[in-house]
């Protein structure tokens, strides 16, 4: 009997024994995740991966105009999807401006980070999901979300100078020199108004404009950049084939391809 006894005790001891050393495996990873999270995903605070941004959207948001009822719901239906990540995947990185009446007090992002990732898709023995979440949501999502109120108008403004804020965007995507996609998403009527150039009045033709300085001036460069429109109808009347026609020549011209131009009325 005694023979027996002992192989049982051995055998509990090797079941404690490995029951330990695998408790002190699963606890290892866990703090390597844990660590590996706290470090950050990437080198600065943009939340960007180690090796860069997979893609970098520009959102340039008109508040020149205030928005009638339904634009204003369309326009928040339209920032839940960047803040929820359907339209900023997980290392792409979003650049959130606002055109208003002087660019000159708006020339950098109100917002830039990358969508970190909300944990999805992830080994609970590779990170912390729950802290992924909570980065995604405290970090990313919100602040997104709280831009709503500072991107919309309480009265309108004189002057829409929305090629200099290209200008401005365009500078953005340079200075991150991402390689990957660049897109570029508009918010606006496009109806570009200032002293040097109106487009309420006179032609509307891109080849003519050319030929005036002021547009010569306001060219920009968006190489490789697609380019889509939320195009809120204030004025249906001017906001024509034509001026469509125009801001397709004018992002030709840059180097840039307007993709998608979808109305917005209201």
């Amino acid at each position: 009997m005694r023979p027996a006894s002992a192989r049982r005790r051995r055998a509990r001891n090797t079941i404690i024994i490995g029951s330990i050393i695998l408790l002190g495996t699963v606890a290892a990873l866990l703090g390597v995740g844990i660590w590996k999270f706290n470090r950050g995903p990437g080198p600065t605070a943009l939340l960007c991966p180690a090796k860069g941004p997979k893609a970098h959207i520009a959102l340039l948001v008109d508040k020149t105009d205030p928005l009638t009822f339904t634009q204003a719901k369309a326009f928040a239906g339209l920032l839940s999807n960047f803040a929820s990540g359907r339209r900023v995947k997980e290392g792409e990185l979003l650049s959130v401006f606002v055109l208003g009446e002087d660019f000159r007090q708006t020339p950098d992002p109100i917002f830039e980070k990358c969508n970190p990732g909300d944990g999805q898709g992830k080994s609970i023995l590779e990170d912390t999901v729950e802290l992924w979440k909570k980065r995604f949501k405290e970090e990313y999502e919100a602040p997104v979300l709280q831009l709503e109120d500072q991107l919309k108008a309480l009265k309108p403004s004189a002057r829409s100078p929305i090629m200099e804020m290209i200008q401005l965007v365009s500078l953005t995507f340079e200075k991150h020199d991402v390689q990957g996609p660049r897109r570029l998403i508009i918010v606006s009527d496009l109806l570009h108004n200032t002293s040097d150039l109106s487009m309420y009045s006179g032609s509307l033709d891109f080849q003519a404009a050319m030929k005036r300085p002021a547009l010569q001036r306001l060219r920009t460069r968006l190489p490789g950049t697609d380019v889509d429109v939320f195009l809120l109808l204030n004025r249906p009347e001017v906001q024509n084939r034509s001026l469509i026609k125009f801001w397709q020549d004018y992002f030709k011209d840059a180097g840039a391809v307007l993709q998608h131009v979808e109305p917005v009325p209201g």
